[in-house]
Order: structure tokens, then C-alpha cells, then sequence
């Protein structure tokens, strides 16, 4: 986890959205792709990131280590879109789960 949770959004009274994603954690292709889910938190009307939930084995790690620097450098869902991830089949797909924040927001 990093940044808020809902609970503490809720109690502070913060309007936010919530969506969840299932990705694979690297290229399906490649052998060993597991399921990870991400929750990712963030203001309606301007898409910055609040906070993110992630549960997963390989690579989990540095999905939250992206989110935790988005949220520091107070970034948006469109933000995430447009970040350039390592990629390396074993370690991550063309598109990044991070990169999903695309259709994380509504246009």
C-alpha cells in the first residue's frame, strides 16, 4: 500500500474514485505470469493519485514503488498512461500494469 486508504479518505471527507485491475505480472506469453490485483485511488475531478493497494508476487514491489513516487510528485491517472516502464518479458509487458491508468479515469 501507499498513500491514503478509503477508509482515511472517507474519514477526511476527500472525494475520490476507486478502480480495480487484474493484470498479469509480466508478458502473458512468457512463462510464470501470475494474476496481481491493484487498486489505485484518486480525486474525480482532477485524476491525481491519493493512494494504491496491490497484492501480488513477482514484481508487486515496484508497481507501488511507481505509485508512491506519482503520489509524492502529485501525478494523475493520465500521468500514469503515459510513463515509460522498464520491459522485459520475464519483468513487465509492453504496457506496464501501472500504464492501465488510461482507463483507470473517465474522459
Amino acid at each position: 500500500m501507499t498513500g491514503l486508504s478509503e477508509k482515511q479518505l472517507r474519514k477526511a471527507g476527500t472525494p475520490y474514485e476507486k478502480v480495480y485491475v487484474h493484470p498479469a505480472s509480466h508478458a502473458s506469453y512468457y512463462p510464470g505470469a501470475a494474476q496481481m490485483s491493484l487498486k489505485l485511488l484518486f480525486e474525480p475531478a482532477t485524476g491525481k493519485v491519493l493512494g494504491a493497494q496491490a497484492v501480488g508476487a513477482d514484481g508487486i514491489d515496484k508497481r507501488i514503488d511507481v505509485l508512491a513516487v506519482a503520489i509524492r510528485a502529485g501525478l494523475t491517472v493520465e500521468d500514469l498512461a503515459e510513463q515509460e516502464l522498464a520491459y522485459a518479458p520475464p519483468y513487465g509487458s509492453a504496457k506496464d500494469p501501472v500504464n492501465y491508468a488510461d482507463s483507470w479515469h473517465p474522459t
